[in-house]
């Protein structure tokens, strides 16, 4: 227990210096690798390492192990997990940004290993076919197999949270707040379904309160973990677009909803549509744009592969390869030309398409 509790408290002591610096997360982590040996490295070298007063952060050190040490590991609940830059089960997709968070408290587990993963961000304000549109492109993404992930914030967010979970799969929210300081407090109910299904994280310390600077910086998680980050009705100048930008920043596709014209709700998202955005209207618009096979798609593609022969053959040759009787082969056959999955050619020969 006192070990258990010892790296608990290197951790949050390290996590709450590191929180709002997270430019010099990745080297502190790849030069030392440890969040015990980084807190304890002498008070000058890592005054230095932090760019910071040596005299400035001794006292800073003092007030957060002052606080820290009133933390008891048993205290926190089972249901929250942080995890350091430096473990292994640390999100491979947020290691390699400019700028990773040094922690992320989790409620329960990130469903994002091997599965298509999709960012839905738009204005707060959002009109009713943006919500309802959000609503039914989340439910139709979600039952092909996409996590969808957002930032719980009312409008957008909400409505494409509830979509995923309409469609009972994961979804998750990145929050600009700690994990114990859900904001909007309204949605707290909701947070509990989504990390039922899916994940709630946040980079903030547990109890930290939400400020408006701390959304901006979250946001670039929200397109960090996401293959894709979709944009619907954002204003000129719009927390959306501080997504986008840091979208584009990390190499990933730009969808956009068309919105409509002349309406200020819309401005930022038409402007990313002119500036070259993918135009999105549907999932298998987003599957598109993103190169990605639908299950539908691989189904249908197993179900080719396994009828499939030598580039022409003849109904014998069906019956032989599928173990059928001639008469039922050439009833099989039938129903797979009709399907078009298979062309009937000249000679009494056929071919798959």
């Amino acid at each position: 227990m006192n070990q258990h509790r010892h790296f608990c408290i290197s951790h949050l002591c390290l996590h709450a210096l590191l929180y709002s610096r997270p430019r010099q997360t990745k080297r502190l982590f790849q030069r030392y690798g440890d969040a015990k040996l980084i807190w304890n490295l002498p008070l000058a070298t890592l005054a230095q390492e932090l760019r910071m007063e040596t005299e400035k952060l001794n006292i800073l050190k003092s007030e957060i192990e002052k606080r820290e040490m009133r933390f008891k590991a048993d205290s926190i609940s089972q249901d929250f997990k942080l995890i350091s830059y430096a473990d292994e089960t640390y999100p491979h997709v947020l290691r390699n940004i400019f700028d990773p968070p040094a922690f992320l408290w989790m409620q329960h587990k990130l469903p994002l290993q091997a599965q298509k993963c999709v960012a839905i961000v738009g204005s707060r304000r959002a009109s009713k076919w943006a919500l309802d549109f959000t609503y039914r492109l989340s439910v139709e993404l979600s039952e092909r197999g996409v996590c969808v992930i957002s930032g719980l914030a009312y409008g957008i967010d909400i409505a494409a949270h509830k979509g995923a979970l309409f469609a009972d799969a994961s979804t998750v929210a990145v929050l600009g707040s700690g994990l114990k300081k859900m904001y909007p407090h309204s949605h707290a109910k909701l947070a509990e379904e989504i990390a039922h299904k899916g994940a709630v994280i946040s980079e903030f310390p547990l109890e930290m309160d939400a400020n408006p600077w701390q959304f901006p910086q979250r946001n670039r998680i929200v397109s960090a973990l996401a293959d894709g980050v979709i944009v619907i009705e954002a204003a000129q100048k719009s927390g959306s677009l501080i997504t986008a930008d840091f979208a584009l920043q990390q190499g990933k596709e730009m969808m956009v909803a068309p919105g409509r014209a002349g309406e200020k709700e819309c401005a930022g998202s038409n402007a990313l549509l002119r500036e070259g955005a993918v135009l999105i209207e549907s999932a298998d618009d987003v599957f598109e744009a993103l190169s990605w096979q639908s299950e539908l798609d691989v189904q249908k593609v197993e179900k080719k592969q396994k009828y499939k022969l030598e580039s022409l053959f003849t109904v014998e040759d069906f019956a032989v390869k599928e173990k059928l009787a001639l008469h039922q082969a050439s009833l099989v056959l039938m129903e797979k030309i009709i399907a078009g999955e298979i062309e009937e050619c000249t000679g009494g020969l056929f071919k798959c398409r």
